[in-house]
């Protein structure tokens, strides 16, 4: 209002003056600027206080914004520290456990391996164990079928145990192949120091018995336990088996028998025994398994088993199945009884292997089979050489 009241004056004294009036004009100009700068100085701090009055509240939500900003990333602040502190710990917690899960891992991976190890030695040991032979198997039981369960066949290859059968586990009256279970005792006893093959034995007329043999007729005073085991494979003999029958125990025989894992072969009497009801029995699997066992070594000692060995392979009676083997020599023992004819033995070749008959067909038609089942035997194992 003081503005005003001054510009008023002036245009009042300016419109009949002279330039003096005009100076006087200028200075209250200059007058004014200079009023209206002080004022404007003067009104500013009134204006902020004005501004500030005016907007209170819109100062306060404003710091309050700006406190719980800062509270907020010091909070953030604060949790992000924290969770780095807790991720540190547990990166060193974890560590450890880390640690012990690789341990599991790799002991459950040892554990797989050796499972697997183990199945695969089990699948590698069902490969390796003993497999029928299919091809002979067919020609065999095409030989033997017309007679049925009179004829008993077991054939076991030498090298890896592969075999082919018929009526293997019938037992049959065993006539002289009895002679292989008491060979078997007589081994273990020579082994185990219980007997000595050098040893003489005094024969008395009450021990010669007849049938097969050399003994009867012989009549030697005297003779080594070496030489009546000799006698009883080579010729069969029957005193010299009763003699060593009675040296060695019919329970140990047969024990010894059970001890090599077979169980349709026992001793129930002595050769020549006439007046008793009792059988001698044996099945194709046990004297051919007793026979497999001598030729690896497994029956007894090397030593006894190559001694067995030697007297085998010089057999006296050579019909039959020997007539049917052309691949090697022929380690055997033969046994007839009635209508009985049995053999078996070890095909001493370039693949050797083992096979037995049992026939309880005649003579006649025993030793014909067996010449026709060794012929077919021999001709599959030469192939295999």
């Amino acid at each position: 209002m003081a503005e005003k009241q001054n510009q008023a004056t002036s245009v009042g004294v300016g419109s009949g003056e002279t330039s003096a009036g005009a100076d006087a004009s200028l200075n209250a100009g200059v007058s004014t600027d200079t009023s209206a700068s002080a004022r404007t100085k003067t009104n500013k701090p009134n204006q902020l206080k004005t501004w500030c009055t005016t907007h209170k509240h819109a100062l306060a939500v404003t710091v309050l914004a700006i406190v719980l900003l800062v509270l907020i990333l010091v909070y953030v602040f604060s949790c992000n520290a924290e969770q780095s502190a807790r991720l540190v710990q547990n990166a060193s917690d974890v560590a450890p456990k880390a640690q012990i899960v690789q341990d599991r891992i790799a002991e459950n991976a040892d554990n797989t391996d050796s499972a697997n190890a183990a199945k695969t030695n089990e699948n590698s040991a069902e490969q390796s164990a003993p497999q029928e032979i299919k091809e002979l198997q067919q020609q065999i039981e095409e030989l033997t079928q017309p007679y049925g369960s009179s004829v008993s066949v077991c054939i076991i290859d030498a090298s890896n145990g592969n075999y082919c059968h018929v009526n293997s586990d019938k037992a049959l009256v065993s006539a002289s192949m009895i002679k292989l279970a008491v060979l078997c005792e007589y081994m273990h006893a020579v082994d185990n120091g219980q007997l000595d093959p050098a040893d003489r034995v005094a024969l008395k007329n009450m021990n010669v018995v007849g049938g097969t043999g050399l003994i009867q007729t012989e009549r030697h005073a005297s003779y080594t336990y070496d030489e009546l085991c000799r006698y009883m494979i080579m010729y069969s003999d029957n005193t010299a088996t009763n003699v060593l029958i009675n040296k060695l125990g019919q329970d140990a025989i047969n024990e010894r028998v059970q001890a090599l894992g077979r169980k349709n072969t026992s001793l129930n009497r002595q050769l020549m025994a006439l007046n008793t009801n009792t059988e001698n029995w044996i099945s194709a699997r046990d004297a051919a398994t007793i026979l497999y066992k001598i030729k690896n070594g497994t029956a007894a000692s090397s030593a006894m088993c190559a001694k067995a060995l030697e007297y085998l392979s010089k057999q006296t009676d050579n019909e039959g199945m020997a007539e049917g083997i052309s691949s090697g020599a022929f380690a055997h023992k033969t046994g007839s009884l009635r209508s009985m004819r049995h053999d078996g033995g070890i095909v001493l070749g370039k693949h050797p292997y083992v096979i037995v008959a049992l026939c309880d067909i005649g003579a006649g038609n025993a030793n014909k089979l067996m010449k026709e089942i060794a012929q077919k035997a021999d001709a599959y194992f030469s192939q295999l050489d």
